[in-house]
């Protein structure tokens, strides 16, 4: 099996309002996740991605169309005991204590390693928990719940990883936790499909990227077809820039920092004419870097045009 979920023209409507009219919050969007592979599921606010997930894990139906996780309906017993969900806000037991949430969860999935109190304590130390893992839950921050609801995801070993903004709230130390769990999962062989707003992280850990706007999918592959490899423009680094340098082209960006220069320019040809006029004068050039464009920049850009455009 090359995909671990697959969704063809998915569609999904539900009952909104006082007179529960009928909203259509998912449009024949399809894709699939490949075994192995990181993909992020990205779009603004309202753009379908917690519908998409509540359908893969079989908490909704959809109203047209067929999803299948690991080759089985998502709602199937056997589908969810090798699934791994972390929701993006977490509803845990307040009296509980981590080490108890995490065995009754080992217990309720018929883990073996229920009652296994050197698994629990690698799983705690795994996302940076152990300190905590015998205080109650009453007295966690919003990024100490998060790596219990990580820890509760990762329990029974699954094969399919799904996570709802996992980076959302979550400090700098939190968001390295995610971010090694998620590239070490992948390391093991196990697939992960996560929504997310931190654009960068998206760009840093995933192979594929999913984009949906208005429950339409705008753009869905690899990351570097995403991004089209293109430059964004040229950036030449110089010291001591003389006042009296030939005139600039009008849309060079200048960025002076004591004797360091940065000199932003659009194209090819305007960086080997600045070059040019480098090499002739007293400045010391230090280096000369093609910009890409950031995911961020590419996502913007496509839900500009699609909102131009108007729905296909």
């Amino acid at each position: 099996m090359n995909s671990v979920i697959t969704a063809e023209k998915l569609s999904k409507s539900l009952r909104v309002g006082f007179w529960g009219r009928q909203k259509q919050i998912l449009h024949d969007i399809s894709f699939k996740v490949p075994k192995g592979s990181i993909v992020g599921f990205i779009g603004p606010n309202g753009a379908g991605k917690s519908t998409t997930i509540k359908l893969l894990l079989g908490a909704m139906k959809p109203s047209h169309g067929t999803l299948e996780v690991l080759g089985m309906p998502p709602g199937a017993t056997r589908a969810k005991a090798k699934v791994g969900y972390l929701p993006e806000i977490q509803n845990l037991p307040r009296t509980l204590r981590p080490v108890e949430l995490l065995q009754l969860h080992l217990r309720l999935s018929g883990s073996r390693h229920a009652g296994d109190e050197a698994y629990a304590n690698q799983l705690f130390q795994k996302v940076d928990l152990t300190p905590l893992k015998d205080q109650p839950i009453k007295g966690f921050s919003k990024g100490q719940q998060q790596r219990v609801g990580l820890a509760l995801a990762l329990c029974h070993n699954p094969e399919v990883l799904i996570m709802d903004e996992p980076m959302s709230g979550l400090d700098p130390i939190g968001r390295r936790v995610v971010r090694d769990i998620i590239t070490e999962q992948k390391a093991l062989g196990k697939s992960i499909f996560f929504s997310s707003h931190v654009l960068p992280d998206v760009e840093a850990l995933c192979d594929e990227i999913i984009l949906i706007h208005q429950g339409r999918t705008l753009a869905q592959g690899p990351m570097e077809d995403i991004l089209n490899q293109k430059n964004s423009g040229y950036e030449i680094t110089v010291t001591d820039l003389p006042d009296d340098l030939a005139q600039l082209p009008n849309d060079a960006q200048v960025r002076t920092r004591g004797a360091t220069s940065v000199i932003r320019v659009r194209d090819q040809a305007a960086c080997m004419a600045l070059l040019e006029q480098v090499a002739n004068s007293s400045a010391c050039l230090q280096r000369v870097e093609a910009i890409k464009p950031t995911l961020e920049n590419e996502v913007i850009a496509l839900i500009e045009t699609s909102q131009t455009e108007g729905p296909s």
